[in-house]
């Protein structure tokens, strides 16, 4: 007899009993309802010259580019010295929007709240269509599918292996843009979505099929400017909703081959990398064992768990320090002050579901518990804020720490100002800290 397998519920088949998790639900509804769809798209239609019809920014890195910065094409970048460049991760947060906003219209508890979120949602897909037809229209770029909310000079760089610092992260920035919009299509059934994240598919396999395997390589072990959040994972995801496995090929693109091959004959390379850079790949590798059959990426994915739980894993669920994986087995000793990004914890709870889904093996569904409850959970501050997600960067394990003591990224009221901390005491993280809204 065949295995039953666990199959997830759709969201409005789940009814959550009155808690601490229906009190963090509604506070980030309050914000889904309030915040203004026309400043998740500003940095957007700045960079298409469009009328922004007068929304400033959501702020913070979420900000306009340098004065002196232009919406570069790919090869007309002046270089760093002579052209200052800023807030160089700029789209991500409207494409994290777009998710919460797609996933709160389909399993919202009112149905009035229902139809206005999916209002909204309609709305920033149409915006963010608008936007890239514009940049099409210039002819300034290598394909008409490119989206962003700057110029492509950032993704041209990263082939010239260009370090963080001078560029942040461009894929990783695509990847939430292409997300939201298909949790768009999926949870509100938007056909306009699927077509606009087809269309940045179709330019991502334009730029990349022609980069060399080993200088793709480079790119994606680069520290943070090579971060593709889940890039693979959303390439597979078209290829099933739109029916072309050419996509399949695209989301190939993206292997780390280097990690793959020793993940999958059971070595351990992960001492010192990025943690959310390489965990946000594993869902997307866990898709492509499900459309290649090629047993090498689902025992990767295994493999690198078993590697990180429990062994680089604090109790809350956590993992990294500074946003590093240290030594396994030795998480006392790897105890310092920038602990657990709550990114890592995000995209562990999603391989923790999706290895359950694939396996029913309950240490998957455990650790899902544990690390939604204590730290995804944990992280929502219980606050309600028109302008502001209110969630942790870092979950800080060390002595003396507490939720209620970490640094909460929120979204800047009005341009040029910085991200602020809700905290009583000093900020001590580093450079990547003011992130304003969710991280993933």
């Amino acid at each position: 007899m065949a295995e039953t397998l666990p199959e997830p519920f759709t969201l409005d088949a789940v009814e959550l009993h009155e808690s601490v998790f229906t009190r963090a639900r509604d506070q980030m509804l309050h914000l889904a309802r309030v915040y203004p769809v026309d400043r998740l798209l500003a940095v957007f239609r700045v960079n298409a010259g469009l009328d922004t019809r007068g929304a400033l920014p959501p702020g913070g890195w979420e900000d306009l580019g340098h004065p002196d910065e232009d919406a570069w094409g790919p090869d007309d970048y002046p270089g760093r010295e002579a052209a200052p460049t800023a807030n160089l991760l700029r789209g991500h947060y409207a494409g994290h929007f777009l998710s919460m906003l797609a996933l709160a219209a389909a399993g919202a508890p009112d149905p009035a709240d229902r139809t206005l979120l999916r209002g909204k949602v309609d709305a920033l897909v149409d915006g963010l269509a608008e936007v890239q037809a514009a940049l099409a229209a210039t002819g300034r770029y290598s394909h008409p599918g490119f989206l962003a909310a700057y110029g492509e000079w950032q993704f041209s760089r990263l082939e010239g292996l260009a370090p963080y610092g001078e560029i942040w992260a461009p894929y990783y920035t695509c990847h939430k843009i292409m997300a939201g919009l298909l949790d768009a299509h999926r949870h509100t059934g938007s056909a306009r979505a699927l077509e606009v994240a087809a269309a940045m598919g179709r330019w991502v396999h334009a730029r990349l099929s022609v980069v060399p395997a080993e200088q793709r390589a480079r790119m994606w072990s680069l520290y943070i400017a090579g971060e593709t959040g889940g890039m693979n994972e959303v390439l597979c995801d078209l290829a099933v909703l739109t029916g072309d496995r050419a996509f399949v090929g695209t989301a190939r693109l993206f292997d780390l081959d280097p990690l793959l091959d020793a993940a999958a004959a059971g070595r351990d390379v992960l001492d010192g990398m990025h943690a959310n850079q390489h965990a946000a790949t594993l869902l997307g590798y866990l898709a492509l064992a499900d459309l290649t059959g090629e047993d090498r990426y689902r025992d990767a994915v295994v493999h690198l768990w078993d590697m990180l739980v429990p062994g680089r894993t604090y109790a809350h669920g956590g993992s990294g320090e500074n946003e590093l994986w240290g030594p396994a087995g030795v998480v006392a000793g790897d105890i310092g002050t920038r602990n657990a990004e709550t990114c890592v914890t995000s995209n562990m709870v999603k391989i923790a579901r999706a290895l359950f889904e694939r396996t029913g093996d309950p240490r998957y569904a455990d650790y899902a518990e544990r690390a939604l409850t204590n730290q995804v959970l944990g992280s929502r501050r219980d606050v309600t804020s028109d302008d502001s997600p209110e969630v942790t960067y870092m979950f800080p394990v060390h002595p003396g720490r507490c939720a209620s003591t970490t640094t909460w990224a929120r979204a800047a009221a009005a341009p040029g100002s910085r991200t602020t901390c809700g905290t009583r005491t000093r900020c001590t993280s580093g450079p990547r800290r003011a992130r304003p809204g969710w991280c993933g």
